[in-house]
């Protein structure tokens, strides 16, 4: 089996490893439900990924020093043309293979472009987002399908609406002085990429239709915060998580809070230490399953 590939959402969702990470925060329960603003959205599973990719290109955009983690696509897309060994140059039929390489090329001409714009225009938003869609589409193929993966073809009627999610997002308050976008947690046997560590502040991006600390989301960021901690352990430069939350989109409202409380917890340092040691055999278990990324 190759290095664990599936969603930490999937993994704390396991009742076994839920049962654990509830442990450390029991009181926790879930916010108020608020009103969203965006009731309704075609595809949400797709625009989330699709948000993620968009609102890491605007803080880049915004923050230009901030350290964006590689393109899932594009690392994938490298793994398997080093797996196959290449192209057959002989052959002059546009493969499948070709037409993703290409549609990349053209997801990382127009985002570099973006990137150097003071104030850009809804046009050009509408450009990026749409280059969000595909980049979304590609990894979602790539994570559960990864053999089996076609050219994207996004809804275009999402375009709008990823645009309209971006404007009312606070991105200066998800930006700070040291910023990774996208970063790998965890260890070479059980490993995640996070949606942003901002000063301390690790951010988890939400597109679903509740907001507040529930179980669910208690789980998962968690499970970033352990596995946050065991990449620290392997580099020393790696930042320190302080604080935990999630940015919920369609509600506009950005939720932190402090991790001293859980670390403090009589529990933790046990809890980590089985998370750390079983999850690459659950990880393992659901990949002889069948069962991937979801």
């Amino acid at each position: 089996m190759p290095d664990c590939l599936f969603s930490l959402t999937f993994l704390t969702r396991h009742p076994v490893v839920a049962a654990r990470l509830d442990i450390l925060a029991p009181s926790v329960r879930a916010q108020t439900r608020i009103i969203e603003r965006f009731a309704w959205l075609p595809n949400a599973g797709l625009l989330g990924t699709a948000y993620d990719y968009l609102i890491r290109f605007e803080l880049q955009r915004l923050f230009p020093f901030s350290v964006a983690g590689d393109w899932f696509a594009e690392s994938a897309l490298a793994r398997a043309s080093k797996t196959a060994g290449g192209r057959d140059l002989r052959s002059r039929r546009r493969t499948p293979h070709d037409e993703i390489a290409a549609q990349l090329a053209t997801a990382r001409a127009i985002q570099l472009a973006y990137v150097q714009f003071e104030e850009p225009t809804r046009e050009e938003m509408l450009q990026v987002a749409g280059q969000a869609l595909v980049l979304a589409d590609l990894e979602i193929q790539m994570r559960s399908s990864p053999l089996d993966v076609r050219p994207a073809m996004p809804p275009t009627d999402a375009v709008p609406q990823l645009v309209d999610l971006l404007q009312i997002t606070p991105v200066q308050s998800l930006g700070g002085r040291a910023l990774l976008l996208n970063p790998l947690l965890g260890t070479k046997a059980i490993s995640a990429d996070a949606d942003l560590i901002s000063d301390g502040r690790l951010i988890d991006f939400k597109l679903s239709t509740t907001s507040g600390f529930n179980k669910r989301l208690k789980g998962q960021l968690l499970g970033y915060l352990i596995l946050s901690r065991a990449r620290r352990r392997l580099d020393p430069g790696f930042p320190i998580v302080e604080k935990i939350g999630a940015y919920f989109a369609r509600h506009g409202q950005l939720w932190i809070t402090d991790v001293e409380p859980i670390l403090a917890h009589p529990a933790f340092a046990a809890c980590e230490e089985w998370l750390l040691e079983k999850a690459p055999q659950f990880c393992e278990n659901e990949w002889r399953a069948g069962r991937r990324w979801s």
